[in-house]
């Protein structure tokens, strides 16, 4: 496990490895609160039965965990197959068409599209709606050329996926949100500061 100068739980190893194993399964915080609350919901192990309650409890929440990240994957793999085929409608915009700063860009535009965005990871592309000023596209172009820069693609997926395991906490949640805000805000500064 990992630890640091400032912890919400003082003891290095809360759960212990065998808890499934103990006879009186219990954690120890070092929050003596916390531990009393928690240890007096856990099961103790019942000699008479064939199996330890706490090992019935791990691989049931085990299986809801596998379960949920499996979901979470399953949804956005179906999602990203989905946007694929609606990207297949886009057409390429020619680098004739681009300023000359972006030239080296893979642009393309997609009918009824809200707002623009980079999708893909080994070979991002951006994307933009239709009926966009010069002004406009230089500035999108701008904002987006940012987010290829800092490699935002492969770090979002990258958070994702981390996401997609972890989602059972809700500050992860909070904290991919905040990510992804930061992500668009720091490409909106450098924007305004290089215009």
């Amino acid at each position: 496990s990992l630890t640091g100068p400032f912890s919400l739980l003082p003891a290095a190893q809360t759960v212990p490895q065998d808890i499934g194993l103990q006879a009186r399964p219990a954690i120890h915080s070092g929050v003596t609160v916390i531990d009393r609350a928690v240890n007096a919901a856990l099961p103790a192990a019942t000699p008479a039965a064939s199996v330890n309650p706490m090992q019935v409890l791990l691989l049931l929440a085990a299986a809801v965990w596998a379960a949920g990240a499996a979901a979470l994957l399953a949804y956005s793999l179906f999602s990203a197959l989905r946007l694929r085929l609606r990207l297949g409608a886009a057409r390429m915009l020619p680098p004739e068409l681009l300023p000359a700063e972006f030239a080296a860009l893979r642009v393309s535009v997609l009918p009824g599209l809200a707002s623009p965005f980079v999708f893909g990871v080994l070979a991002p592309r951006i994307y933009l709606p239709e009926g966009l000023t010069d002004v406009q596209r230089r500035c999108i172009l701008a904002h987006e050329a940012a987010h290829l820069r800092g490699g935002d693609p492969a770090v979002k997926l990258f958070g994702w996926l981390l996401l997609c395991m972890h989602w059972f906490n809700p500050l992860l949640w909070v904290a991919y949100h905040c990510f992804e805000t930061d992500m668009v805000q720091r490409c909106d500064e450098f924007v305004l500061q290089h215009m």
